[in-house]
């Protein structure tokens, strides 16, 4: 026995410890090969099965590349800019609230320190996924439609963590 009731006995932990599952016939220790192995073959598999769909036609790397470059440049310049803006955005929203945490007024105190709290153990997904689908796609005012994009919704939950 132990001294400290909180752990249990070395035995006791030792058994407890996690183990690759058997099937019969197959040693516990070639069970990570054989996953490996199995990994390999549907990758095999489903590279011959692209190349079936392809036709006689084979493309390649330096063929398709310089077509989507383009548009994986524009990507990335656009994750760019979501990020500086999220930054942007986080850093001025961020020091409001740390100003406001040290308000002598207290609801106001107390108010930036659970929305603090709230967005700080938020995970990001969670955000994300909120903020675009609880966001509307556009506005309307009387006969004016505002089209709300995407990425300036990504970037107003991003900048909320």
């Amino acid at each position: 026995m132990t001294d400290m009731p909180v752990l249990k006995p070395m035995a006791e932990r030792v058994q407890e410890t996690w183990k690759w599952p058997t099937i019969e016939g197959i040693p516990r220790l070639l069970m990570p090969g054989w996953l490996v192995l199995l990994a390999l073959a549907a990758f095999v598999i489903s590279i011959g099965a692209a190349w079936a769909q392809a036709g006689t036609a084979r493309i390649t790397f330096w063929g398709v590349f310089p077509q989507w470059l383009p548009f994986i440049m524009q990507g990335f310049i656009l994750n760019l800019v979501i990020s500086f803006l999220a930054m942007a955005i986080g850093t001025a929203l961020g020091a409001m609230l740390g100003l406001a945490q040290l308000s002598l007024i207290a609801p106001l105190r107390y108010g930036a320190w659970f929305i603090t709290q709230f967005f700080r153990n938020s995970p990001w997904l969670v955000l994300l996924f909120s903020f675009m689908l609880l966001l509307p796609f556009e506005i309307v005012i009387g006969d004016t439609i505002i089209s709300i994009p995407g990425w300036l919704k990504a970037t107003f939950a991003f900048s909320l963590p």
